[in-house]
């Protein structure tokens, strides 16, 4: 909805509200009903809202979830703007590995001469040439052809079209050829993570209203709840469960992709049916393939499975998340990398079960349902 949208449903029910609200309301839409709902009943109200009204009818701490990007496609694409896009990409990984110590001999392709005996590159794989096991890798100087001998050829396999990695190489007459790949990933010496307050992030993927499920939430789900619910597919239905949630939590419908902030902890969430392509690429479980893109901090790189551009492309991971939470694997798993909670869920009819994540303690635990 838009800002003007917003104002109207609420002057539709004869109330003014303040920029403050409107600027809560913009970002956490889905709480609008909820609080009109609960608004409309009381007996004692006036016709106008301010933030310090909204904030005791939710009993939440407005500040405490915020969004950091969302993934708002381009709905024309030129092959100017795919390359603009994956130029952005380009820099932003680049930024990352810059100072990465185990890139010996870093230039760029332009750079390369016959006195390179062994050196690094970083760059973006453009082609794949699964005859001759060589790909094209490209920087903004240049490009190169970089060939795999037998050893590496479960290397090369791994490396997708479109991927930004940093490549140590070596010269032999001339024919540049592959050595190691240098991920990205995420530092050894990051911190983990965790919050002063006792937030029970609750994680659950519904294909339909669920009222085993809202019952549940609504006996467990308190002020120091967040809930999080994954739709499965278009089923525009399901933000109806919002409506009967409590009001006291704060709620997230994740309907595509997004980074959101909360109390510190940085979460990107996802519900994109694009996994299921790069798991069938990795050959891997939910879990390994989640970390496959991990280690690149890019969780879409291919534009083979996606071949849309954003505005503000959520899938690159310069800030690096403390939880990943994807719905589209048809699987529940749990799994750390480094610090970063790691977890898969499934529609909740296939299972009866959520996950829920302990902020305090970065600890998950799987809860069945009944």
């Amino acid at each position: 909805m838009e800002r003007n949208e917003i104002v109207k449903i609420f002057l539709d029910k004869g109330y003014m509200i303040d920029t403050t609200s409107l600027d809560f309301f913009s970002e956490n839409q889905t709480m609008v009903q909820p609080f009109l709902d609960y608004y409309s009943d009381l007996e004692d109200k006036t016709g106008s809202i301010d933030i310090n009204l909204v904030q005791e009818i939710l009993k939440i701490k407005i500040s405490s979830l915020q969004i950091i990007k969302t993934a708002n496609k381009k709905q024309k694409i030129s092959v100017s703007d795919q390359s603009t896009f994956l130029n952005k990409r380009f820099d932003a990984i680049k930024k990352i590995m810059n100072n990465r110590l185990d890139l010996i001999n870093l230039v760029s392709i332009n750079k390369i001469s016959q006195k390179s005996k062994k050196f690094s590159l970083i760059g973006i794989v453009k082609n794949k040439n699964d005859e001759t096991k060589s790909l094209i890798l490209e920087d903004t100087t240049g490009e190169v052809e970089l060939f795999f001998s037998e050893n590496f050829f479960s290397d090369y396999d791994s490396i997708l079209h479109d991927d930004i990695l940093g490549f140590i190489c070596s010269n032999e007459f001339g024919r540049y050829y592959y050595i190691k790949t240098v991920w990205p990933d995420i530092p050894l010496t990051r911190e983990v993570k965790k919050t002063k307050e006792n937030y029970k992030c609750i994680f659950a993927c519904i294909s339909d209203l669920n009222e085993v499920l809202t019952d549940w939430l609504n006996k467990s789900a308190d002020e120091e709840s967040a809930i999080f619910i994954f739709p499965v597919g278009d089923n525009k239905n399901v933000k109806k469960i919002f409506e009967k949630l409590p009001h006291s939590s704060v709620k997230y419908l994740v309907d595509g992709t997004s980074i959101i902030s909360l109390s510190g902890l940085t979460f990107f969430l996802s519900n994109n049916q694009i996994y299921k392509k790069y798991q069938e690429f990795f050959k891997t479980t939910p879990e390994a393939t989640l970390t496959n893109l991990v280690k690149r901090r890019n969780m879409n790189p291919s534009l083979d499975f996606d071949k849309s551009v954003y505005d503000d492309d959520p899938f690159i991971l310069d800030q690096v998340p403390d939880v990943i939470v994807v719905s589209t694997l048809d699987e529940q798993s749990v799994s750390n990398y480094k610090g970063t909670n790691v977890l898969t869920i499934k529609d909740f009819a296939l299972g009866n079960s959520v996950l829920v994540l302990d902020t305090k303690t970065r600890e998950v635990i799987k809860i069945g349902i009944l």
